[in-house]
């Protein structure tokens, strides 16, 4: 179980990290046309910054820099998700705080230069950055309340009383209320679709993977050599219709979970365990001649010993096909012949029990 949490938690971090590399990709293409626009302002308006141009221009030309650095960086690994996800978890940070003290050096700029300040470019990028590059809520929390009390600093030189109590309640309101709550909001909506994706993957009512991973997973092998420990397992269960026509369908539904149940508890540690129909389960394994031998009777013991528990007979016939005993066959050759195997024993256990599938009794 815990390591079916670990993977739902890397799969929600990743989740995570897509929609806010997008949104990443969008504030900093944002900010990369801002500043080519500041830069542009600074030749057309020189005189309005007098002896400080290049001050501001140096200003402006590093948050560019920074921005285009950042797009060659997400491009260069766009590429490779495991990379892409360590790289960036250490880059986005880093940025966030790298904007934060630009921000912060042009409102101080502004603070000195013209004894006044404009919190409109502060909060524009305090708010901006931290929402749109992915931070945990404290972090970001962290982040924007070191970077405020900074701001503030200033503000209270240069701007009234009253001006200040507004700006602190807007940045509040801004970047905690709706900074947080997004980060959260977002959270969830990934684990949402993180259990949406896992529950489409997932037989509902035996826990094991459905139909949709099964065919997945041997589109994968198909075509390819297989290693010689392969083994397909190709499983029914037998009597379902009549357990259900005699005792109920959630008697029926009993037995399916004690199939699956026994299935995984035979095979599961050393493969994959599918439930491709109504009551045709599959199991993918690697195990040698006497591994199989070994792991089929643990199969039996179990049916058994659950049948004695649960007052239902649970019987389930199999068909085992090892990839060393026909070298060069595909997947789908070793599952045809483990299908016919498996019928082979059913009609044998049909014959035995006295019945004719074909018609009802």
């Amino acid at each position: 179980m815990s390591s079916g949490n670990e993977n739902k938690d890397r799969r929600v971090l990743q989740a995570v990290y897509r929609s806010s590399q997008r949104m990443s990709k969008i504030a900093i293409s944002i900010i990369a046309f801002l500043e080519v626009m500041m830069i542009v302002y600074s030749f057309i308006n020189s005189g309005h910054y007098g002896e400080y141009l290049w001050r501001y221009r140096c200003l402006y030309i590093t948050l560019l820099s920074f921005a285009l650095i950042y797009i060659c960086v997400d491009l260069f690994v766009n590429k490779d998700l495991s990379n892409r996800y360590k790289v960036l978890n250490i880059v986005n940070p880093i940025y966030s705080l790298g904007f934060f003290a630009w921000a912060l050096a042009i409102t101080y700029s502004d603070a000195f230069i013209l004894n006044a300040t404009d919190p409109v470019v502060f909060m524009t990028f305090s708010l901006m950055i931290p929402l749109s590059i992915y931070l945990h809520p404290f972090i970001y929390a962290a982040i924007v309340t070191l970077a405020d009390i900074a701001f503030l600093v200033v503000f209270v030189r240069t701007n009234g009383i009253s001006a200040v109590i507004i700006n602190i309640f807007v940045f509040f309101i801004f970047q905690y209320a709706l900074g947080i709550s997004f980060q959260y909001l977002r959270l969830k909506l990934a684990e949402r679709l993180v259990d949406e994706e896992i529950k489409a993957r997932i037989d509902v009512l035996t826990g094991c993977r459905n139909r949709l991973v099964y065919e997945e997973d041997v589109k994968k092998t198909s075509g390819e050599a297989l290693p010689g420990d392969f083994v397909y397992i190709s499983l029914d269960v037998n009597g379902l219709k009549d357990t259900n026509d005699s005792f109920g369908h959630d008697c029926g539904d009993k037995l399916l979970i004690g199939a699956a149940r026994s299935i995984e508890g035979a095979f599961g540690e050393q493969g994959v365990v599918y439930r491709i129909g109504g009551d045709e389960f599959v199991a993918m394994i690697h195990a040698g001649p006497d591994e199989l031998r070994a792991l089929c009777s643990r199969h039996d013991s179990l049916m058994e010993k659950w049948s004695e528990n649960n007052s239902l007979s649970l019987s389930i016939s199999r068909g085992c096909v090892s990839s060393a005993d026909y070298p060069g066959k595909d997947i789908g050759d070793l599952s045809l012949i483990a299908d016919k195997k498996m019928y082979e024993v059913k009609k044998e256990y049909y014959e035995q029990a006295g019945k004719d599938r074909r018609r009802p009794e």
